[in-house]
C-alpha cells in the first residue's frame, strides 16, 4: 500500500465511523427498523475490513524493518 492508498482508506475509515455513529443514534431513538440495522451493519463490516487493510500494511512495514535490520546485523552494519 502506499501512501496515498493509505490516505484513501483512513478516509474511507472516517467515512464509515460518521455512518455508525448515524446508526448508533438512530437505533438509540429506538428506529429500529431493519434498513437502519443493515445499514449499521454494513458499515461495521466495511470498517473492519478497511482497519484490517491497515493492520495488515503495519505488519509488512514491520516485517520489512526486522529483515533490514537482520540484513544489516549479518553485513556488520549495525550499531550494536
Amino acid at each position: 500500500m502506499i501512501p496515498e492508498q493509505l490516505r484513501r482508506v483512513m478516509q474511507e475509515i472516517q467515512v464509515a465511523d460518521y455512518e455508525l455513529h448515524a446508526s448508533f443514534r438512530i437505533i438509540a431513538s429506538g428506529e429500529l427498523k431493519s434498513d437502519y440495522i443493515t445499514a449499521f451493519i454494513d458499515a461495521s463490516l466495511r470498517r473492519d475490513r478497511l482497519m484490517a487493510r491497515v493492520f495488515s500494511y503495519v505488519a509488512e512495514l514491520r516485517q520489512a524493518k526486522i529483515q533490514r535490520a537482520a540484513l544489516e546485523h549479518r553485513n556488520g552494519n549495525s550499531d550494536h
